[in-house]
């Protein structure tokens, strides 16, 4: 089981996404094509999300829940998630 931040110091929805689809549906091959400069700065939790999937490869992902939190008008805030592999 896993929780924890996706993108942070400005929510980035649609990658938090991306990357919680390639954990769940892609494997190795599909997270390997994600771009290494997508992980940088406020984005780059998503690699303990990656190195969590690959412990546990021989399970399937589960996303229990995605919830974005928008913190101001500007876009600050983050993405968390939850979710198991069984």
């Amino acid at each position: 089981m896993a929780s924890g931040g996706l993108s942070h110091f400005v929510l980035n929805e649609s990658w938090d996404r991306e990357l919680l689809d390639a954990l769940q549906q892609g494997g190795p091959d599909k997270v390997g094509r994600l771009p290494e400069e997508r992980f940088q700065s406020g984005d780059s939790e998503g690699k303990n999300w990656i190195a969590t999937a690959a412990a546990a490869a021989h399970l399937k992902m589960e996303l229990v829940d995605y919830i974005p939190t928008p913190r101001t008008p500007a876009g600050t805030g983050g993405g968390w998630a939850f979710a198991r592999w069984q």
